[in-house]
Protein backbone atom coordinates (compact mmCIF):
# COMPACT_ATOMS: atom_id res chain seq x y z
CA UNK A 1 0.00 0.00 0.00
CA UNK A 2 1.44 3.41 -1.20
CA UNK A 3 1.67 5.87 1.71
CA UNK A 4 1.33 9.87 1.17
CA UNK A 5 5.34 10.49 2.22
CA UNK A 6 5.84 8.69 -0.63
CA UNK A 7 3.76 10.93 -3.55
CA UNK A 8 6.60 13.81 -3.34
CA UNK A 9 9.48 13.68 -0.73
CA UNK A 10 9.45 17.89 -1.13
CA UNK A 11 6.82 18.38 -0.04
CA UNK A 12 6.60 16.38 2.91
CA UNK A 13 9.59 16.44 4.92
CA UNK A 14 9.15 17.16 7.98
CA UNK A 15 5.17 17.94 8.25
CA UNK A 16 1.91 16.51 9.15
CA UNK A 17 -0.47 14.85 6.91
CA UNK A 18 -2.95 17.57 7.76
CA UNK A 19 0.03 20.27 6.96
CA UNK A 20 0.47 17.94 3.68
CA UNK A 21 -2.96 17.97 2.27
CA UNK A 22 -3.27 21.84 3.10
CA UNK A 23 -0.17 22.67 0.91
CA UNK A 24 -2.63 20.47 -1.62
CA UNK A 25 -5.37 22.38 -1.26
CA UNK A 26 -3.40 25.55 -1.96
CA UNK A 27 -1.34 24.67 -4.82
CA UNK A 28 -5.01 23.48 -6.41
CA UNK A 29 -2.80 19.67 -6.44
CA UNK A 30 -4.40 16.28 -6.81
CA UNK A 31 -3.33 13.00 -6.39
CA UNK A 32 -4.95 9.90 -7.39
CA UNK A 33 -4.06 5.86 -7.51
CA UNK A 34 -3.51 4.52 -11.43
CA UNK A 35 -3.19 1.31 -11.26
CA UNK A 36 -4.80 -1.24 -8.22
CA UNK A 37 -2.16 -3.88 -8.65
CA UNK A 38 1.26 -1.66 -7.92
CA UNK A 39 -1.10 1.01 -6.54
CA UNK A 40 1.13 3.68 -8.69
CA UNK A 41 0.21 7.37 -7.51
CA UNK A 42 0.14 10.05 -10.02
CA UNK A 43 0.20 13.57 -9.05
CA UNK A 44 -1.42 16.06 -11.18
CA UNK A 45 -1.57 20.00 -10.95
CA UNK A 46 -5.18 22.50 -11.67
CA UNK A 47 -2.94 25.22 -11.26
CA UNK A 48 -3.43 27.88 -14.05
CA UNK A 49 -0.52 30.08 -12.89
CA UNK A 50 2.91 30.11 -14.62
CA UNK A 51 5.29 26.78 -14.03
CA UNK A 52 6.90 27.35 -10.75
CA UNK A 53 9.68 24.38 -9.81
CA UNK A 54 6.93 22.77 -7.87
CA UNK A 55 5.06 21.77 -11.35
CA UNK A 56 8.35 20.83 -12.76
CA UNK A 57 9.00 18.67 -9.92
CA UNK A 58 5.65 17.11 -10.19
CA UNK A 59 6.21 16.47 -13.64
CA UNK A 60 9.73 14.78 -13.09
CA UNK A 61 7.86 12.64 -10.50
CA UNK A 62 5.49 11.38 -12.88
CA UNK A 63 8.02 10.22 -15.42
CA UNK A 64 9.37 8.41 -12.89
CA UNK A 65 6.51 6.22 -11.96
CA UNK A 66 5.14 6.16 -15.81
CA UNK A 67 2.20 8.78 -15.14
CA UNK A 68 2.73 11.45 -17.90
CA UNK A 69 -0.03 9.54 -20.32
CA UNK A 70 -2.22 8.75 -17.63
CA UNK A 71 -2.49 12.77 -16.45
CA UNK A 72 -2.95 13.78 -19.92
CA UNK A 73 -5.86 10.80 -20.31
CA UNK A 74 -7.61 11.84 -17.25
CA UNK A 75 -7.38 15.78 -17.98
CA UNK A 76 -8.77 15.16 -21.22
CA UNK A 77 -12.01 12.44 -19.46
CA UNK A 78 -12.29 15.22 -17.17
CA UNK A 79 -12.47 17.92 -19.26
CA UNK A 80 -15.20 15.71 -21.44
CA UNK A 81 -17.23 15.37 -18.29
CA UNK A 82 -17.97 18.82 -17.97
CA UNK A 83 -20.16 18.92 -21.08
CA UNK A 84 -21.74 15.09 -21.39
CA UNK A 85 -21.91 11.67 -19.98
CA UNK A 86 -19.14 9.00 -20.38
CA UNK A 87 -18.66 5.55 -20.77
CA UNK A 88 -18.07 5.54 -16.62
CA UNK A 89 -21.51 7.04 -15.83
CA UNK A 90 -22.86 3.74 -17.33
CA UNK A 91 -21.05 1.00 -15.67
CA UNK A 92 -23.10 -0.60 -13.06
CA UNK A 93 -26.33 1.25 -14.74
CA UNK A 94 -28.06 -2.70 -14.93
CA UNK A 95 -27.96 -2.61 -11.05
CA UNK A 96 -30.24 -0.26 -10.70
CA UNK A 97 -32.77 -1.12 -14.00
CA UNK A 98 -31.40 0.84 -16.48
CA UNK A 99 -29.74 0.21 -19.96
CA UNK A 100 -29.06 2.54 -22.47
CA UNK A 101 -30.55 3.36 -26.10
CA UNK A 102 -29.17 5.33 -29.07
CA UNK A 103 -31.97 8.27 -30.13
CA UNK A 104 -30.62 7.61 -33.49
CA UNK A 105 -30.01 4.07 -34.08
CA UNK A 106 -26.96 2.47 -35.85
CA UNK A 107 -29.52 0.41 -37.81
CA UNK A 108 -31.35 3.18 -39.32
CA UNK A 109 -28.07 3.68 -41.87
CA UNK A 110 -27.13 2.22 -44.57
CA UNK A 111 -23.01 4.17 -44.87
CA UNK A 112 -20.03 2.65 -42.69
CA UNK A 113 -19.23 6.01 -41.63
CA UNK A 114 -23.23 7.41 -40.69
CA UNK A 115 -23.50 4.04 -38.26
CA UNK A 116 -20.09 4.99 -37.05
CA UNK A 117 -21.35 8.83 -36.38
CA UNK A 118 -24.29 7.53 -33.98
CA UNK A 119 -21.36 5.56 -31.42
CA UNK A 120 -21.33 8.60 -29.35
CA UNK A 121 -22.30 9.26 -25.82
CA UNK A 122 -24.27 12.58 -26.59
CA UNK A 123 -26.55 10.18 -28.65
CA UNK A 124 -27.24 8.12 -26.02
CA UNK A 125 -29.72 8.30 -22.96
CA UNK A 126 -30.48 6.08 -19.82
CA UNK A 127 -33.96 3.97 -20.70
CA UNK A 128 -35.32 1.20 -18.06
CA UNK A 129 -34.04 -1.98 -19.07
CA UNK A 130 -37.37 -3.33 -19.97
CA UNK A 131 -37.69 -0.94 -22.59
CA UNK A 132 -34.46 -1.56 -24.12
CA UNK A 133 -35.43 -4.94 -24.53
CA UNK A 134 -39.00 -5.31 -25.76
CA UNK A 135 -40.68 -1.70 -27.09
CA UNK A 136 -38.19 0.69 -28.33
CA UNK A 137 -36.47 -1.62 -30.40
CA UNK A 138 -39.37 -2.98 -31.93
CA UNK A 139 -40.43 0.33 -32.52
CA UNK A 140 -36.87 0.68 -34.22
CA UNK A 141 -37.18 -2.60 -36.30
CA UNK A 142 -40.40 -0.86 -37.31
CA UNK A 143 -39.17 2.19 -38.89
CA UNK A 144 -36.39 0.60 -40.40
CA UNK A 145 -39.09 -1.86 -41.97
CA UNK A 146 -40.58 1.28 -43.20
CA UNK A 147 -38.16 3.12 -44.63
CA UNK A 148 -37.17 -0.51 -46.55
CA UNK A 149 -40.60 -1.53 -48.14
CA UNK A 150 -42.26 2.06 -48.30
CA UNK A 151 -40.25 5.05 -48.74
CA UNK A 152 -38.16 7.31 -50.74
CA UNK A 153 -37.01 9.51 -47.95
CA UNK A 154 -37.73 9.26 -44.32
CA UNK A 155 -37.54 11.64 -41.70
CA UNK A 156 -37.20 10.88 -37.84
CA UNK A 157 -36.63 12.88 -35.34
CA UNK A 158 -36.68 11.30 -31.31
CA UNK A 159 -35.73 12.72 -28.09
CA UNK A 160 -36.40 11.92 -24.44
CA UNK A 161 -37.96 14.71 -21.69
CA UNK A 162 -35.88 15.12 -19.35
CA UNK A 163 -36.59 14.34 -15.79
CA UNK A 164 -34.97 16.46 -12.26
CA UNK A 165 -35.06 13.33 -9.47
CA UNK A 166 -33.36 10.31 -11.42
CA UNK A 167 -29.58 10.31 -12.56
CA UNK A 168 -27.17 7.73 -12.39
CA UNK A 169 -23.69 8.15 -10.51
CA UNK A 170 -25.75 11.65 -9.40
CA UNK A 171 -24.53 13.28 -12.99
CA UNK A 172 -26.58 11.78 -15.99
CA UNK A 173 -30.60 12.61 -15.85
CA UNK A 174 -32.64 9.64 -16.22
CA UNK A 175 -35.88 10.91 -18.48
CA UNK A 176 -39.36 10.45 -17.90
CA UNK A 177 -40.31 9.96 -21.01
CA UNK A 178 -39.13 8.97 -24.34
CA UNK A 179 -40.75 9.88 -27.88
CA UNK A 180 -40.16 9.90 -31.78
CA UNK A 181 -41.68 11.23 -34.97
CA UNK A 182 -41.48 9.96 -38.24
CA UNK A 183 -42.68 10.90 -41.67
CA UNK A 184 -42.27 8.45 -44.93
CA UNK A 185 -42.62 10.37 -48.49
CA UNK A 186 -42.76 9.71 -51.86
CA UNK A 187 -40.57 10.54 -55.02
CA UNK A 188 -43.33 13.50 -55.27
CA UNK A 189 -43.48 14.72 -51.93
CA UNK A 190 -46.34 12.65 -51.17
CA UNK A 191 -46.82 11.25 -47.29
CA UNK A 192 -47.08 7.76 -47.13
CA UNK A 193 -46.81 6.95 -43.70
CA UNK A 194 -46.43 9.41 -40.51
CA UNK A 195 -46.19 8.77 -36.73
CA UNK A 196 -45.70 9.60 -33.22
CA UNK A 197 -44.75 7.17 -30.24
CA UNK A 198 -44.33 8.51 -26.72
CA UNK A 199 -43.17 6.15 -24.27
CA UNK A 200 -42.78 6.69 -20.03
CA UNK A 201 -39.15 5.31 -19.24
CA UNK A 202 -40.69 2.86 -16.52
CA UNK A 203 -41.27 -0.87 -16.66
CA UNK A 204 -45.37 -0.46 -17.73
CA UNK A 205 -44.67 -0.90 -21.27
CA UNK A 206 -47.19 2.18 -22.65
CA UNK A 207 -46.52 3.01 -25.53
CA UNK A 208 -48.65 5.45 -26.85
CA UNK A 209 -49.21 5.82 -30.51
CA UNK A 210 -50.13 8.87 -32.68
CA UNK A 211 -50.40 11.16 -35.33
CA UNK A 212 -47.29 13.50 -35.37
CA UNK A 213 -49.46 16.63 -34.62
CA UNK A 214 -50.87 15.02 -31.14
CA UNK A 215 -47.30 13.55 -30.52
CA UNK A 216 -46.67 17.69 -30.64
CA UNK A 217 -49.29 18.74 -27.98
CA UNK A 218 -48.28 16.57 -26.15
CA UNK A 219 -44.93 17.42 -26.15
CA UNK A 220 -45.53 21.07 -25.48
CA UNK A 221 -47.45 20.28 -22.06
CA UNK A 222 -44.40 18.23 -21.00
CA UNK A 223 -41.49 20.66 -22.19
CA UNK A 224 -43.95 23.48 -21.40
CA UNK A 225 -43.22 25.08 -24.14
CA UNK A 226 -44.52 25.35 -27.81
CA UNK A 227 -43.07 21.95 -29.80
CA UNK A 228 -43.25 21.66 -33.55
CA UNK A 229 -41.63 18.81 -35.17
CA UNK A 230 -42.42 17.81 -39.00
CA UNK A 231 -44.44 20.32 -41.19
CA UNK A 232 -46.79 18.51 -43.30
CA UNK A 233 -46.87 15.20 -41.77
Amino acid sequence: MWRWQDLCPVFVKGVSWSEFKDRLLIRKLMFFEISKADNTVCLLTESHQKVTRHDKIIEEYNKGKNCSGKVKEYQEKNKLMQSQAIKDDYNDAGKHDYDHIYLNPQQHHSHTEFCNATNTFTNIVAIHKHLSINKWKDYDEKIKHIMQSTCEQMYVITGAVPSNDKKLKNRVYVPSFIWSASCCVSNTGQTMHSEGVLLPNDNSDKMQTMEVNQLEEKLSTLYNHEIKLIDGC
